[in-house]
C-alpha cells in the first residue's frame, strides 16, 4: 500500500509541476526570495530502487527525461530533486551518448528557469557527462572530495591511526578518484581499480598486510566484493558508494574456509609469496583442524 502511495505521489507531482510555466513561476519567486539554490539529478542504484518509486510502465518515459522527485535541504538552502530511471550500466554504453544529452540539457534548462545557481548530478554521472563534454563544469567532485577527506580524518581519529596511515583508494582511476589522490599529495596512497572492466589484483598493495590501513571505496557498485577476501583486521573500510555494501560483499571467511585465487590474480604468478595452490590451502586447513 505504501509503495502505491509513493508511486502515485510521484505521478501527481509530475502532472502538476513538471512544466516549464511552473518552473518559470517558481523562478520569479526564487529570484526575489532566493530559497532554491540547486537542481539535483539522481538515478537508481538498481532496478529494485526504480520499482519502489515508479510504476514499471513509466520507466521508459523517465529513462532519459528527468522527472520531479521532490525537494531537499542542504547547506541551509532548498534544492529541486529530479530523477531518471537509467542506471550506471546504461551510462557506460557508447551508444547512449546521444541519450545522455537529454538529461544534461533538461537540467540546465530547469536550472535557468527556476533561477538556481547550481546543477548537480549523482554518482558517476558528473564524470560521464564531463568526459563526453556534455557539461562544462561540476561542483559535485569538489564537494565529494572534501567530504571524503573529512571522513578519512574522522576515521583516523576514531581508530587511533596517525596521519601517515597508508590509504588504498578503490576506484582511484575514476573522475572523483583522480582528484582525491591529487588532494592527498604527500600521503602514502595506493590506487586500485579495474582494467577494462576486470578486477585488477596486481595493483593491490600486498606488502601492507597486517598493517594499519584505511581503504576508501569510491568504485562502481559491487566492485568491492572482488577484494574483500584480501582484507585483514587492521584494514578499515571507508565506503563512499551507494548503496552500501551488503552482507555478500562484506562476508567473513571462517577459519575453515579460505578463498582460492588463481595464479593470474597475483603479480609474478606462482612466485608471489601470497599465492597458495589448492593443495597447500587444503593442507593448512587440515593442520588447523588438528590444532
Amino acid at each position: 500500500m505504501v509503495g502505491h502511495i509513493r508511486k502515485i505521489l510521484v505521478l501527481v507531482a509530475n502532472v502538476l509541476f513538471n512544466h516549464n510555466f511552473v518552473f518559470r513561476i517558481v523562478g520569479v519567486m526564487n529570484r526575489r526570495w532566493n530559497f532554491l539554490s540547486s537542481v539535483f539529478v539522481a538515478y537508481p542504484a538498481t532496478k529494485d530502487y526504480t520499482s519502489a518509486y515508479i510504476y514499471q510502465r513509466n520507466w521508459h518515459v523517465m529513462k532519459w527525461t528527468p522527472w520531479v522527485c521532490g525537494i531537499f535541504w542542504q547547506e541551509s538552502k532548498w534544492g529541486l530533486a529530479l530523477g531518471i530511471t537509467s542506471t550506471e550500466e546504461d551510462f557506460c554504453f557508447p551508444e547512449n551518448t546521444g541519450n545522455l544529452q537529454t538529461p544534461a540539457a533538461r537540467v540546465e534548462h530547469v536550472r535557468q528557469l527556476i533561477g538556481a545557481s547550481q546543477k548537480r548530478f549523482a554518482g558517476i554521472l558528473p564524470g560521464i557527462l564531463l568526459k563526453k563534454r556534455l557539461i562544462r563544469e561540476t561542483i559535485e567532485t569538489d564537494i565529494t572530495v572534501d567530504s571524503i577527506l573529512k571522513a578519512e580524518k574522522n576515521v583516523r581519529n576514531t581508530e587511533g591511526y596517525d596521519e601517515n596511515t597508508p590509504l588504498i583508494i578503490l576506484g582511484g582511476n575514476g573522475f572523483v578518484g583522480r582528484r582525491l589522490i591529487k588532494k592527498l599529495n604527500g600521503r602514502e596512497v595506493y590506487c586500485v581499480d579495474s582494467t577494462n572492466g576486470k578486477t585488477n589484483v596486481e595493483s593491490w598493495p600486498f606488502h601492507l598486510k597486517e598493517s594499519n590501513v584505511i581503504m576508501i571505496n569510491i568504485s562502481r557498485n559491487h566492485a568491492l566484493a572482488y577484494y574483500t577476501n584480501l582484507f585483514w583486521p587492521g584494514l578499515v573500510l571507508l565506503n563512499e558508494v551507494y548503496p552500501e555494501p551488503g552482507e555478500d560483499e562484506l562476508k567473513h571467511f571462517p577459519i575453515y574456509i579460505v578463498p582460492y585465487l588463481p595464479t593470474d590474480e597475483f603479480p609474478g604468478g606462482k612466485s608471489n609469496p601470497q599465492f597458495k595452490d589448492k593443495l597447500h590451502i587444503a593442507q593448512e586447513l587440515f593442520d588447523k583442524s588438528l590444532a
